[in-house]
């Protein structure tokens, strides 16, 4: 571990956990369901409930892209909206006891070069009453994360000096040597951990288990937990609200296919496999090898589509941009990315590992887009802003926000 504090250092050890791509986890989970025969809808609001008897038989939604209001009835509904429980219980059902602590985290991005850590690093922080991690992903590395009581709106979530100050305290406690300021931070991103209210004293001390609440109006409430658990969360989720259906309707309900991989393409084995390929992939194609590498690394098995898509479309750009390119056409076709700054946000790395934030790839990447959903100037003056006001709102605490 390069840069490590040596001063009192009597021994280490090594343990095994998990590693994922959060915004990848919840765009594949999405896609399966569709496989599956869900019927999934992006940039949809509930504002409303139809209420038969005291219970809830419609949910009233808004197309935020159309404008247009439509109802969904069903014969049970689930919310799972994590931070913004207490919220949806409050604004849709009236009387409503929160069951919420809503807790804030942050994580700052560095180059992969300024902390060359070739894997995960726990640190201890506040007297080791709780952990920082140290992760290598990709072409950054991440820090993180702080646990403050956020009781807002959790949309509005963002990352403040003081965030950046703890964070860099503690990278040079156990990293002195990287000498790290806030010039090196590449970017950082906020969100806001749905944990269950438990009386505890303390955000990192309330337990991170997660809550089923059935509501006596007809919805069962699903919060708290985490990643870790959200398959086993789902499950028992489904059996719970199978027990308000009668056995002749729980019949028609087919067997759970949860041991299956979200993503055929992207299994261990198939990762592996095209891993393997690179090189003759790069024979084959042309592309460059650290293009291949990268879609490989984050695609998997669905790496030949980007190389597919890189070589048959006309590009805006130079070859870095024609790669980017690539990548939001798959994600425009594949995963509902209807806005550049979803992009931008939460289907690339640009904004989090890019040292310039992707600011050089914006006249190329808003081609492409126009293109695919034909957008006039306006629109595409619209795309520009609604992606800088996250910039502005998420690196105020720059001493110079970056601008695009």
């Amino acid at each position: 571990l390069p840069f490590l504090r040596e001063q009192g250092l009597v021994g280490s050890y090594a343990y095994s956990d998990a590693y994922m791509d959060d915004d990848r986890l919840v765009v594949e989970t999405l896609r399966s369901a569709a496989d599956w025969g869900a019927r999934c809808a992006n940039y949809t609001k509930a504002i409303g409930v139809q209420f038969d008897r005291d219970q809830v038989a419609a949910l009233e939604c808004e197309d935020l892209e159309s404008g247009e209001k439509f109802a969904i009835k069903a014969h049970h509904f689930v919310s799972t909206v994590g931070p913004w429980t207490d919220r949806v219980g409050k604004n849709l059902l009236g009387a409503w006891k929160d069951l919420m602590r809503p807790s804030k985290g942050i994580h700052l991005t560095l180059p992969r070069e300024r902390v060359p850590v070739s894997s995960a690093v726990v640190m201890g922080a506040d007297k080791q009453k709780r952990i920082v991690f140290l992760i290598p992903r990709h072409e950054m590395v991440i820090v993180g994360t702080t646990d403050t009581d956020f009781p807002d709106d959790p949309g509005e979530v963002c990352t403040k000096k003081e965030d950046v100050v703890y964070l860099l305290k503690i990278l040079d406690e156990y990293f002195p040597g990287a000498k790290l300021t806030e010039q090196d931070v590449i970017s950082s991103y906020a969100g806001v951990r749905p944990l269950v209210h438990d009386e505890s004293l303390s955000e990192s001390g309330t337990s991170r288990e997660h809550l089923i609440y059935h509501d006596s109006r007809n919805v069962t409430f699903v919060t708290g937990g985490k990643y870790t658990t959200y398959r086993h969360m789902s499950e028992q989720a489904v059996d719970a609200v199978l027990g308000f259906f009668s056995i002749e309707d729980r019949v028609r309900f087919a067997r759970n296919q949860t041991k299956q991989p979200l993503n055929p393409a992207v299994t261990l084995e198939s990762y592996w496999k095209n891993t393997r390929l690179g090189d003759r992939y790069q024979s084959a194609t042309g592309i460059n090898r650290r293009f291949i590498s990268s879609w490989l690394d984050r695609h998997g098995g669905e790496a030949e589509q980007l190389m597919q898509v890189y070589l048959n479309r006309p590009t805006y750009g130079d070859s870095e941009a024609r790669y980017w390119e690539a990548e939001a056409l798959f994600a425009m076709e594949n995963t509902m990315c209807l806005h550049l700054a979803d992009f931008y946000l939460r289907r690339s790395p640009l904004f989090l590992a890019d040292k310039q934030r992707g600011a050089q790839y914006l006249p190329a990447l808003m081609m492409a887009f126009a293109e695919h959903y034909n957008w006039d100037d306006a629109r595409q003056k619209e795309e520009k802003e609604r992606l800088m006001a996250h910039v502005r709102r998420e690196l105020a605490w720059m001493e110079s926000a970056p601008t695009f």
